[in-house]
């Protein structure tokens, strides 16, 4: 049987960002609905309204639906539309560390911090599966069980 296990639960932050010339075009966004008046990048499939979600400063959850301008499940995609000033994005930190450094993208509104973690466990089929993997399905299952994002430290 086999069993893919995803993992990206890193200490990694997700961060929203745009490039210079994007602010200047749009403004600086001061809040959360100034950037749902903005174009925006996001991972996911063309024609689907995309949700992020966020937890400010104070601990009160914001989340921004969207139609996204550009749509792909590529982080390296995402990046580059960033940085030609195409939309906000969400992504993560490590993406685009060197960018920020070098002041070609901008971090948008630092109070917000985006959810992290997801977990994905995909196999063929249940038929024939052997008890050592329902026992780690299990395990994973109750261990990740959704808390408030304050308690999400890893």
């Amino acid at each position: 049987m086999l069993l893919v296990i995803f993992l990206s639960c890193q200490s990694d932050e997700v961060i929203l960002v745009a490039s210079p010339e994007f602010i200047a075009a749009h403004g600086e966004p001061q809040t959360l609905e100034d950037i749902g008046r903005m174009p925006t990048l996001s991972m996911g499939s063309a024609d689907e309204h995309s949700t992020w979600r966020f937890v400010g400063m104070d601990g009160e959850l914001a989340e921004l639906i969207h139609l996204p301008r550009l749509c792909t499940d590529d982080l390296f995609t995402l990046r580059r539309a960033a940085l030609q000033g195409i939309g906000a994005v969400l992504i993560p930190l490590l993406a685009v560390a060197n960018d920020l450094e070098g002041g070609t993208l901008v971090r948008l509104l630092p109070s917000l911090k985006a959810h992290e973690g997801v977990l994905h466990a995909v196999f063929p089929s249940r038929r024939g599966m052997v008890p050592a993997v329902r026992s780690l399905l299990d395990t994973l299952s109750e261990g990740l069980t959704v808390r408030p994002a304050s308690e999400n430290q890893i």
